[in-house]
């Protein structure tokens, strides 16, 4: 329901950053692969009391979650590269609230 909102707003400056990043010859699956470390980061952080440092590297996730499709977009998409956007997700998805437990 947001989504359709914010969508409009988020996606320009989005995608500009991901043809920046592209055109530097940084990958979408690199930037994939940095944000599941990011979200492990922010489940070990949570996990050990660093509140502030999780939320950072929670934030910091969801930048690069929704950058990696915009740097794919800007050269090749790929099966495998959606394959381990989901894959990232779940990581996400698993660590945070593991992190609280």
């Amino acid at each position: 329901m947001l989504d359709a909102r914010l969508r409009p707003l988020i996606d320009p400056p989005l995608n500009a950053l991901g043809r920046m990043l592209a055109r530097a010859g940084v990958s979408a699956n690199g930037v994939t692969c940095a944000g599941i470390m990011l979200g492990l980061g922010a489940g070990l952080a949570i996990s050990h009391a660093f509140y502030g440092w999780g939320l950072a590297l929670i934030l910091l996730n969801r930048l690069l979650d929704g950058l990696d499709g915009a740097v794919a977009r800007a050269t090749k998409m790929s099966d495998f590269g959606g394959y381990l956007d989901i894959v990232g997700d779940f990581v996400f998805y698993i660590s945070v609230p593991l992190g609280f437990a």
